[in-house]
This record gives C-alpha cells, sequence and structure tokens, in this order.
C-alpha cells in the first residue's frame, strides 16, 4: 500500500495516486475504508488530441466505481465514502505552460469525504457576483476552453488545448459588481514609530499608522485608526493610503505595548503592535 500524501482541508482528504496506488481513508466517525486507484481514462480525440472525457476507475475495499474528473461532476458515494476526481494526468500537463497550476506530479488527484460531511466546512458561501444566477456563459473545472476557438486546427495546427482552471463565472467586464472577493477581507496597515533608541521619560514620540485600502479593499474603506499607548492614553488617527502621525510622550520608564486597530466597513478589523521601552 502507498504512502500517498494527503492534505486534510474542512471535510474531507485529498489524495495524488498512481494507477495501482492504494491509501487508508479514515472517516469522521473512525471507519477506515482502502482507495485504490484502478485506472486512468484519458483517450485523446483522432481530430486535435483533446482529452474530452477524464475519468478514472476507483476500489473502495471492493467497490468500483467509474469517476468523471471535474467536468461539473460532483463527488459520487461509493462503498461508505464520498469520492470525486479533481484532475487527471494529461489535463493538469496540457495546462503547464501557463505553470504548475495542478502541482500534479500522479496520475489523478482523488478526493474523499465522510458521506455526511460538508464540502467546504460550515461556513456558508456566497455567489461572487451581483448579478443573476449563470447570468452568463460558464467555464470550470477542466473543461476544455471553447472561446478563443482553439480547437480550430485551421488558426495553428501546433497550438496546445487550454483545458480551464479555476471557476470563471463570467459577467459583463468593468460594470458586474464583485462582492465575495471584499466581503470580508480586512484592511493591512503598516505602523511605525521615531526615535526607537534611548527613549527619556516625557521625550516626544512620533508614531505614524498607513492603512491601506485599495483594490478588492476599497469597497471597505471607511473607519479610522484607534490608538492605545499602553499607559492608559489614547488617540485617533486616519490614514487612507498615507501616514498619518500621531505624538505621544511617557511619563514614566517602562515597556510598552502600543496597539492600533482599524475597522472596515464590513465589520472586519486589523490590528498592529508595536513594543517600546522608555
Amino acid at each position: 500500500m502507498s504512502t500517498a500524501n494527503s492534505v486534510a482541508p474542512q471535510g474531507g482528504c485529498v489524495y495524488d495516486l498512481n494507477v495501482g496506488e492504494s491509501v487508508e481513508f479514515r472517516g469522521r466517525n473512525g471507519t477506515v475504508r482502502r482507495i485504490t486507484l484502478v485506472a486512468l481514462h484519458e483517450q485523446p480525440d483522432r481530430v486535435r488530441g483533446v482529452v474530452r472525457f477524464p475519468r478514472v476507475t476507483v476500489d473502495v475495499d471492493g467497490e468500483r466505481a467509474d469517476l468523471v474528473s471535474a467536468l461539473y461532476r460532483l463527488p459520487s458515494v461509493v462503498n461508505g465514502v464520498k469520492i470525486g476526481c479533481a484532475v487527471t494526468r494529461q489535463v493538469a500537463k496540457a495546462v503547464s505552460y501557463s505553470g504548475d497550476i495542478h502541482a500534479l506530479d500522479k496520475d489523478a488527484r482523488l478526493r474523499c469525504w465522510a458521506p455526511d460531511a460538508p464540502y467546504f466546512g460550515p461556513r456558508p458561501m456566497v455567489y461572487p457576483a451581483r448579478q443573476a444566477w449563470f447570468a452568463s456563459m460558464t467555464q470550470m473545472g477542466n473543461e476544455r476552453t471553447y472561446v478563443d476557438a482553439g480547437e480550430l486546427t485551421l488558426n495553428d495546427p501546433k497550438r496546445g488545448i487550454y483545458y480551464h482552471y479555476g471557476v470563471d463565472i463570467g459577467g459583463y467586464d468593468k460594470a458586474v459588481p464583485i462582492v465575495a472577493a471584499a466581503a470580508r477581507t480586512p484592511p493591512t496597515m503598516h505602523v511605525t514609530y521615531y526615535p526607537t533608541q534611548d527613549l527619556r521619560p516625557n521625550q516626544p514620540i512620533a508614531f505614524k499608522a498607513r492603512a491601506f485600502i485599495r483594490g478588492a479593499f476599497a469597497a471597505n474603506k471607511g473607519g479610522i485608526e484607534h490608538w492605545d499607548f499602553g499607559d492608559g492614553c489614547q488617540a485617533t488617527s486616519c490614514s487612507d493610503d498615507q501616514f498619518d502621525e500621531r505624538w505621544h510622550a511617557y511619563a514614566k520608564p517602562g515597556r510598552y505595548i502600543v496597539t492600533v486597530e482599524r475597522k472596515a466597513k464590513n465589520g472586519v478589523s486589523v490590528t498592529a503592535q508595536l513594543k517600546v521601552v522608555v
């Protein structure tokens, strides 16, 4: 039995296997199932060499099943294991000119869950664009791309076929608002102070903060920085992509933790801290 690499995301495990390799999958109730990759099916067509229907054959403790690799297929329950195939070798190789997108060095990638386990964990997911569901054509999950006419040999007989990876829901460019990418993203922040050495009581110290709220963060722009200098004194600032400065002096020697927090419109906050020795 192979000791195949596995990754345990919320609700399941991911295994990269070669044909003939096996792994043991342990369900949430402790049940163990032996999963074997029995066969890989990647027959290209005779015209353009396109793998149109990649699939694998798996054995789960004696029960066999064929799994279509992605192509809008949900995982199937086979002998007590919810199992799907994310990508196969030839499809991963076909998109390698764009980089090691799938990072697959074996024949296939299997995803496994307990039958009653959620796919992505308990947190809800939202449609990432403010438009009607499937209002545009979609391309995702290893589907060969047709929008660029890549299959037409008259264009370039030597050109490879591009298999779409990731999820492209489509939409009217620069018009449809993207909501999910910025829905729960916090701003980022840089804080600093000067001078930093040989500080004395009652010496003025300059503190600066800069919140970065750009691009996907722009929808969350808002709020101010709240400073806590660690000695009971507080202040506020408002840095919009530029440093905003506040001065403070400590009355007594000591070690102080300065905390700066800024909350975005969506309620998500970013916190930064400094250590000041007087």
